[in-house]
């Protein structure tokens, strides 16, 4: 994308393209009227003036611009007013030709200090223009060749009036689309810089989120392992006997952390007894009904038993599901009666 700096230099290259484009259109004319010196002439300035819009377009930068276009509107003025101009009319390619050339170059200077310069560049090569179509001292061979010289210089002068006030009036007419345009490329500016603010404010924002989600989730894990470190705080008893107070729910990654934590700490405390306190389980879940049969099925191949301690009466009808051999898996009303039955 290009930056303010850039978009008018662009803008200015494909102007230039566009009169070049205009000065080729010229060039077939005097080469079919070769043999008219005139002609030769029109056509050897061409060249000069395409030449001008060729250096300009490799020349111009954002520091030269406007003086740059100013210049090359100058040139490009001069080099047309040389051209025998009078076809169709007094002056009249002259005045086409540099009413379009102000037209482009108002659009590039945009500024109305630059505009009124273009325009008083443009009267004043339209009057010497017109000085030398109304003093032009050759002969010509064919005396209707010059068609608006037998006219009256009322019609002369009219003419040049009026086309000097035409060319003025093209001049505060693009300094008045100018004086708007601008406005409202400065307001698109503004709207733009205030969605750029506001994006980068949205991807602070966003970075800052991030930032906090990551602390979320750090600080979750911490505190999942510290519920998983407490889950586990398996209490020995006497030399043979560990108590494991089970808490709150069970998801699956909870369980599983419970279920190879326990049996790992069964095995190095050479106990023969497991009791699992179910004292602040209010509630029986799928995944605690696994975890439980796991445990206990592990803890028998370590040749252990297990004691149920604390059944509350919402968990044992699920307890059944187990289908729990009495002969390896005992129960008891609380902790203390638990704790009794250890010797038995």
């Amino acid at each position: 994308m290009l930056d303010s700096k850039q978009l008018p230099v662009e803008r200015a290259k494909l102007y230039a393209r566009i009169m070049l484009g205009i000065t080729a259109l010229f060039m077939p004319i005097p080469i079919i009227d070769w043999e008219n010196v005139h002609s030769q002439i029109n056509f050897y300035v061409a060249i000069v003036h395409g030449l001008l819009i060729v250096g300009y377009i490799f020349l111009v930068k954002p520091n030269n611009l406007y003086p740059l276009t100013l210049l090359l509107h100058f040139a490009s003025s001069i080099t047309v007013a040389m051209i025998n101009h009078n076809v169709g009319g007094f002056v009249s390619y002259h005045f086409a030709t540099i009413c379009i050339e102000l037209v482009g170059a108002g659009f590039i200077l945009a500024r109305g200090r630059w505009i009124f310069a273009a325009v008083a560049i443009s009267v004043f090569t339209h009057l010497i223009a017109i000085s030398i179509e109304m003093n032009r001292t050759w002969g010509f061979n064919d005396g209707d060749s010059l068609l608006m010289m037998s006219v009256s210089d009322n019609y002369k002068y009219l003419a040049m009036v009026s086309q000097t006030i035409l060319l003025i009036g093209t001049g505060v007419i693009i300094a008045a689309l100018m004086h708007v345009i601008n406005q409202r490329e400065q307001a698109l500016e503004e709207s733009r810089q205030a969605m750029q603010q506001r994006s980068d404010e949205l991807a602070s924002l966003a970075i800052r989120l991030e930032t906090a989600n990551q602390q979320l989730v750090s600080t979750e894990t911490t505190l999942r392992q510290t519920v998983d470190a407490l889950t586990v705080a398996a209490l020995p008893v006497g030399d043979d006997v560990v108590v494991l107070p089970l808490v709150g729910g069970f998801d699956a990654q909870r369980a599983k952390a419970v279920e190879a934590s326990l049996l790992s700490y069964l095995h190095e405390q050479r106990a023969n007894t497991l009791i699992l306190d179910l004292t602040s389980v209010p509630a029986a879940s799928e995944t605690l009904l696994t975890m439980l049969e796991r445990i206990i099925q592990g803890t028998r191949l370590l040749g252990a038993r297990v004691i149920l301690a604390g059944l509350q009466p919402e968990v044992a009808p699920m307890m059944v599901q187990l289908k729990l051999n009495r002969q390896n898996v005992l129960s008891a009303p609380t902790l203390a009666a638990a704790l009794e039955l250890r010797s038995t």
